[in-house]
């Protein structure tokens, strides 16, 4: 008997992000967290300054819902069960000064383009 045990593949969900400028899919595990997909996001965009940002889902009722980062992706409040899964990556926050606070060119990019439109 091994010392090692594999990790069994737990099931699997699609979901799709819409940047400012670039669709993302991505395969997410059933069990995965708000902060998960988060992560994976800003590091397939190689975006540091994260806390400016958030993904924001259209729920039940066509309101738009922020993804709570602390609780798993499918049991977010009234989130549509449809495939794929359908996120918004966007400015959540707005700092004094752009240009003092903004160090990262990727952040002052998003930030043009969610403004822009």
């Amino acid at each position: 008997m091994s010392l090692f045990r594999r990790k069994k593949p737990g099931r699997v969900f699609p979901v799709k992000i819409n940047t400012m400028d670039a669709e993302l899919e991505f395969s997410l595990d059933s069990k995965a967290l708000g902060q998960d997909l988060f992560d994976l996001v800003c590091r397939t965009i190689g975006l540091r300054e994260t806390w400016y940002f958030g993904l924001q889902y259209q729920d039940t009722k066509d309101h738009p819902a922020w993804l709570k980062l602390d609780k798993k992706v499918l049991e977010q409040p009234d989130i549509q069960k449809i495939t794929p899964l359908h996120f918004d990556f966007m400015v959540k926050f707005y700092p004094e000064d752009v240009s003092e606070e903004l160090v990262q060119e990727i952040t002052q990019h998003l930030f043009y383009l969610q403004i822009k439109d």
